[in-house]
């Protein structure tokens, strides 16, 4: 599938002064040259994207992304919708997923509300999590093929087990493992926790030998 993505404005450059937002990545440590923010919509929707490129190359190239969507959801009032984030393997553990998420908190003072579900790569840190919960807790789970997916050694390890929990039960642990993983260590350092109301929504299915978890988490401003 291929997307075009169309930026509309650049709000900012950082080339010879470098704003706050992308002063952390300038680094000789790393391979790249970090020259913007932009901001623009493809889609439908939002988007906040960064560019740069490598040192010995002369072409620019959109290294990380940040979708999303403005939603209305009636007494809440507007809501942070994210659709993806996105960060170039290359570049991650710099913290370019927190400078494109102050951005957009920038972008948007006025909205309280942040809804995002999490990516596989946090979704694979949530069921490791999970396992190491469900031993804590006295739960014996089943012997698994360390070679498969995520979804596959969760279903053999605890596809079951994690099933026949109650709902609660199922959500608190859930919760308990998001503090693992790099979505919600993000919003933290940001300022933001969970919202009061709807915090966090889920789901799973278990089909083919395969265990998948949707987590939506909804985060709030002070």
């Amino acid at each position: 599938m291929f997307f075009i993505i169309l930026f509309l404005s650049i709000h900012f450059n950082c080339i010879g002064s470098c704003t706050d937002y992308l002063k952390d990545l300038i680094s000789d440590n790393t391979p790249y040259v970090f020259k913007e923010l932009r901001v623009g919509e493809a889609n439908g929707n939002k988007i906040i994207g960064l560019v740069g490129r490598l040192k010995n190359d002369s072409i620019d190239k959109t290294l990380a992304t940040l979708e999303y969507q403005i939603e209305n959801i009636g007494e809440y009032g507007d809501e942070i919708d994210i659709d993806l984030m996105f960060t170039n393997t290359s570049i991650r553990g710099l913290g370019v997923q927190k400078i494109l998420f102050q951005k957009l908190l920038d972008e948007h003072p006025k909205i309280k509300r942040i809804n995002s579900a999490l990516t596989s790569d946090n979704e694979d840190i949530i069921k490791r999590s999970l396992m190491k919960i469900l031993m804590k807790n006295g739960y014996d789970i089943k012997t698994f093929s360390p070679g498969g997916s995520s979804e596959e050694i969760f279903e053999q390890c605890c596809g079951e087990l994690f099933s026949s929990l109650s709902k609660v039960q199922r959500e608190t642990f859930i919760k308990e493992a998001i503090y693992d993983t790099p979505a919600y260590k993000i919003r933290k350092r940001l300022g933001l926790d969970w919202c009061e109301e709807q915090p966090m929504g889920t789901a799973f299915s278990r089909r083919n030998g395969e265990f998948s978890l949707t987590v939506h988490i909804v985060f709030c401003r002070p």
